[in-house]
């Protein structure tokens, strides 16, 4: 079995040519090859022709690039398993029939979503995403499962990847800026983010620089897989952050709440990484500050390559050959075995099973064996529901929680609201002692009345307006001035604020109430 390893570096024209010249084992500069790409209307039926050698690929990267692979290497039928693709498109198997991926699509992932959202009170979301297709896709598909269960998206804004970047002094990041201006005075608190890490530092950066993150803010930024890793509280000189952004990201993204695909890459394998990391680098040859060190994808590429090797595996097991596109995929859409991402196997349209892990940024003490300022801790795990289950929330996905508790960005464990906290003006003394005195001397003017109507009940006037009656508008009088003491005393909180219209409207019935009556006897 030969691997043929060729970095693209993300680059759309090299990657297809790359996967072109690995497919028919071509080098990329031959006559050939450079003739098929060049020509206007390329025949690929007869230019290239499909090298035996080749059976699979595995990648790319991005979802764009899958979309474009998938499309081209369809005339050849070959398996293309994606580590990191996530799109909800591409599980159209009409348009990507030889596409599987190694972790769950993003229109499974928001059910997670929306499930855990539910779970936290919460009916209003603003949404900031970029705008490929990575970025787009999630966030339609949670539009559009979003009022079915009672959830309003405020608004969504999406950016151009590498906004954040400054092309020139003094620029970067303005359409980014100008959307959290406008989540800022929108009625949402909590902000769905779903881009790539590189992207959201940025994102996280002006946010701070805007007062819309960190302890103090009442925003709560809810992440997705593209950037709940450690890359984002990472230093990057071509991202144009650091150490100081770093800082700044780290109280921005405190408390912040991710959901992505269980990886099997918590900070105790980390820890274990950084451990090891001096044996690692000898054994390669590299200095130790030249060893990357492990990323979500890094263990999800490693699961597509045990996959694609379980698939031959499988394949030469049952006497049938590898080279064998169909035969190789329908073995590969069988596969199940347990790895370190957790139990491995596809659904009908080659997607992985789910499961996924709810994850809470804190800060953290940098230390010789973990040499970062904030770390990833999972607090939940959540797989599939059974299809029979009644409830909103299980009929999309049961927890299992950890001994973790989420903290929030205010350091606390007491959930935050989903709207911008209510500004009450404090009253001024005076205003407080004229209150409660106009309160009092309505209520006393009220019990006067009851007692003169008791009193004269058997006078001609009051029988012929009914006492029970009377004493009813009294009473509803009397309820409707006690709001005035409410208000004044200022009980706090959401206590203050739903009591307090409660005796005006029981009061304001009795009243309207019994006048109605009234009227109806006369009539």
């Amino acid at each position: 079995l030969e691997v043929v390893l060729n970095d693209t570096s993300n680059d759309p024209v090299r990657t297809i040519r790359s996967v072109f010249a690995t497919a028919t084992a071509q080098a990329h500069a031959t006559s050939s090859l450079t003739h098929f790409f060049d020509s206007a209307c390329p025949d690929y039926n007869t230019t290239l022709k499909r090298s035996e050698r080749v059976v699979g690929f595995v990648g790319p990267l991005s979802s764009d690039l899958s979309i474009a692979v998938s499309t081209n290497m369809a005339m050849f039928s070959l398996p293309v398993l994606s580590y990191a693709a996530t799109s909800p498109v591409l599980s159209d198997k009409a348009h990507y029939p030889s596409f599987c991926r190694v972790l769950p699509s993003d229109a499974v992932q928001v059910n997670v979503l929306a499930a855990l959202i539910l779970r936290m009170k919460w009916s209003r979301v603003a949404i900031v995403s970029t705008n490929d297709a990575y970025g787009t896709g999630l966030p339609e598909s949670f539009s559009t499962l979003a009022p079915k269960v009672g959830i309003t998206i405020t608004q969504h804004w999406s950016f151009a990847r590498g906004d954040g970047i400054a092309t020139a002094p003094g620029t970067g990041g303005q359409r980014i800026r100008s959307i959290l201006e406008r989540v800022r005075a929108s009625d949402s608190r909590i902000v769905l983010v779903h881009m790539i890490s590189s992207d959201a530092q940025h994102v996280l950066r002006i946010a701070h620089e805007l007062g819309m993150a960190g302890p103090t803010s009442s925003f709560v930024y809810v992440g997705t897989e593209g950037w709940v890793t450690r890359e984002v509280v990472t230093p990057s000189a071509a991202n144009e952050i650091g150490a100081a952004e770093i800082d700044n990201i780290v109280e921005a993204a405190r408390g912040t709440l991710g959901v992505r695909p269980n990886s099997g890459l918590d900070d105790a394998f980390l820890r274990e990484w950084e451990h090891y990391k001096p044996q690692l680098a000898a054994d390669v040859g590299l200095a130790v500050a030249d060893l990357a060190p492990p990323t979500l994808y890094t263990m999800f590429s490693y699961e597509a390559v045990w996959t694609l090797a379980h698939a031959i595996h499988n394949t030469q097991r049952a006497n049938g050959d590898p080279r064998n596109a169909q035969t190789l995929l329908r073995h590969l859409r069988n596969v199940s075995y347990t790895g370190i991402t957790g139990n491995v196997s596809f659904t009908s349209v080659c997607d992985r099973q789910p499961l996924f892990e709810v994850i809470n940024l804190r800060p953290h003490v940098p230390s010789p064996s973990y040499d970062f300022k904030a770390e990833w801790v999972t607090v939940e795990l959540w797989r599939p529901s059974p299809a029979d289950s009644s409830s909103v929330l299980g009929s999309f996905y049961e927890t299992s929680r950890s001994s973790a508790e989420i903290i929030w960005p205010d350091g606390t464990t007491t959930i935050p609201r989903d709207s911008p906290p209510i500004d009450v003006v404090e009253a001024s003394t005076f205003t407080r002692i004229y209150g409660i005195a106009t309160c009092c001397a309505v209520i006393l003017c009220n019990l006067v009345l009851h007692g003169l109507v008791y009193k004269y009940r058997a006078s001609a006037a009051i029988k012929a307006t009914s006492p029970t009656l009377n004493h009813v508008i009294l009473l509803g009088s009397t309820v409707s001035a006690l709001t005035s003491p409410i208000f004044v005393l200022r009980l706090g909180g959401d206590m203050h604020c739903h009591s307090s219209s409660i005796p005006l409207a029981v009061g304001f019935n009795l009243m309207f109430g019994v006048l109605c009556y009234r009227v109806h006897r006369i009539n």
